[in-house]
């Protein structure tokens, strides 16, 4: 193909640089900290990637567990008849797991960063294909420059970016037509989408009602064998992820959200009269709440007006700069739309807006309504938390209106050179909005998390010289810091925690690391709660705003 490089052409190929090297820069910030991730999820999934690498399985025997009764785990991960399972839905897992064990490993820490480096390029592919060259050079640039994309690529075991991602990639197959009469192209796009589906299987309340709109949209153009095809290549992902979750939980449908640990003795027993005591409780139900009971399958959460509204104004206006023009842009163009209805054109938007609509909706409804507490601070509003990850599909899809209504303004400038200067200048304010929003963002910015990962390694290498090697360490939120080079059990101020210390320590040693306790708490834990336990705590060391502690047997 030849390239025609015009002075516009080669202002364009500056900023694709620029705009591209500086999300590469956001993409890397977070590795090379070695074991240390910002979330637990993520430490979970390491975890659990490294082992299916090795051993082709995601079930991990922790012999002790069978001793004190399955109550040690980090956050994030389960723990069942002695075997440490998975949280998350296994897609991610899988995916990183099998290609680092053809890779040797090396790979996985960087495939987030490759998948949705190809991702905002095959995005570009997307939007030139159904609408125009123009509008995906904007919408690539809106991609790229956008905080939750840029944010969620740097937290590298996070599924949202992958998730995303490989829906992009199944689109972007989908819509290449100088591979029309190959049947691979339809199965490779299936394919991408069950490994999307795989990785974020919730998500497939909305996905699947945009797939049936669209073979129903373009029906006349699509043979039964090529929708027969398309629904093969999204079974093999499935099947195989329903495999290994039965190969794990022991049901092909079971996940570790819906798994439930089994129990016996005391415990089953309250659960039975805390269940009797709640089924008599379902007879006071409010209407609202019959209602939420009853569309529980679809809105796991409920639907919460109030939790929505004020979720959407703290978290979906959180980048107010692309919030709110995605917003209007949408308004626009769906009124462009519905106003160019009987042409090809407005078909082909009112299809657009309609998959954003069935997207938006349930994300929106369904999220919405539960409050996710991301930060310790549970007041603060921060890119870090769940409702930006979740939300991030809608962010992307955003990108095609807004991007459409820049193209129609710049179009009514007539001079080229102002029409340069206007989207250069929106291009680096952007960046800059990018740069503060994704860096510099005083509670989770990635300037701060790498700080924060660099002081927990060190802390972590400081601990680990002072603590046994098979002991237990009761955490609060420590358990990303020290697991999995050590037993973890959290929190400490639980009473389930307090009653288990002596049974740990007739086989191992027991230690907490937390916020420092003041003398007052070391006293009443010394002299009223710990006693009865045959217990006592001794300090260690001091790091920071936290101290080491160690429990031993009463003297």
């Amino acid at each position: 193909m030849k390239i025609v490089w015009s002075k516009k052409a080669v202002f364009v190929w500056i900023g694709v640089t620029i705009v591209s090297l500086l999300f590469l820069a956001t993409s890397f910030s977070l590795i090379g900290k070695g074991w240390g991730y910002v979330s637990p999820d993520e430490t979970a999934n390491r975890f659990f990637i490294d082992n299916f690498a090795k051993e082709g399985s995601f079930r991990v025997l922790e012999s002790l567990n069978l001793k004190v009764g399955n109550i040690l785990h980090p956050r994030s991960i389960l723990a069942s008849q002695g075997v440490l399972l998975p949280v998350s839905f296994l897609g991610l897992p899988i995916l990183y797991g099998t290609i680092a064990s053809l890779t040797g490993g090396e790979l996985a820490s960087a495939l987030t960063i490759i998948f949705a480096s190809l991702a905002t390029i095959a995005w570009y592919g997307v939007v030139r294909r159904i609408v125009s060259r123009e509008v995906a050079t904007i919408s690539f640039f809106l991609l790229a420059l956008l905080p939750a994309w840029g944010y969620y690529t740097a937290r590298l075991l996070m599924p949202n970016v992958p998730f995303v991602s490989f829906l992009i990639f199944s689109l972007w197959f989908a819509l290449q037509k100088t591979w029309e009469k190959a049947h691979w192209r339809i199965v490779v796009a299936g394919f991408l989408l069950g490994i999307a589906v795989s990785i974020r299987l919730s998500e497939i309340i909305w996905i699947l009602p945009i797939i049936i709109g669209l073979f129903v949209a373009y029906h006349k153009q699509l043979s039964w064998k090529s929708v027969a095809y398309f629904f093969l290549g999204a079974s093999i992902p499935l099947i195989v992820l329903g495999g290994i979750q039965w190969q794990t939980y022991g049901s092909f449908f079971t996940t570790g959200y819906t798994f439930h640990v089994p129990v016996t003795g005391d415990v089953l027993s309250l659960q039975r009269a805390e269940t009797t005591s709640q089924v008599a409780e379902t007879i006071h139900l409010t209407f609202t709440q019959k209602i939420n009971s009853w569309i529980t399958p679809i809105f796991p959460f409920g639907i919460h007006p109030r939790e929505i509204i004020r979720a959407v104004f703290s978290y979906g206006l959180l980048f107010w700069w692309f919030a709110i023009p995605s917003f209007l842009s949408f308004l626009w163009l769906s009124f462009y739309a519905f106003t160019k209805r009987e042409t090809e054109e407005g078909k082909k938007f009112l299809i657009i807006c309609g998959a954003i609509v069935i997207a938006g909706g349930w994300l929106i409804l369904a999220y919405g309504s539960w409050s996710f507490n991301d930060n310790p601070d549970p007041n603060q509003v921060t890119i870090a938390n769940s409702y930006v990850r979740y939300w991030l599909p809608i962010f992307v899809a955003g990108t095609i209106p807004f991007a459409w209504s820049v193209r129609c303004m710049l179009d009514r400038v007539h001079s080229n050179v102002w029409r340069g200067i206007l989207a250069g200048s929106g291009v680096m304010a952007f960046s800059l909005l990018f740069v503060w929003s994704v860096w510099f963002s005083p509670a989770d910015g990635l300037l701060k998390m790498r700080h924060v990962l660099a002081e927990s390694k060190e802390t972590r290498q400081s601990v680990l010289h002072q603590v046994d090697s098979d002991a237990v360490m009761i955490v609060d939120r420590g358990d990303k810091i020290f697991f999995p080079f050590r037993r973890v059990l959290y929190p400490l101020r639980s009473e389930q925690t307090y009653l288990s210390i002596p049974l740990i320590l007739k086989y191992t040693p027991v230690y907490y690391f937390g916020i420092t306790f003041p003398e007052v708490d070391m006293e009443y834990l010394n002299t009223t709660k710990l006693p009865p336990l045959g217990v006592q705590i001794e300090f260690i060391e001091t790091f920071g705003i936290e101290s080491l502690y160690r429990f031993v047997p009463k003297k």
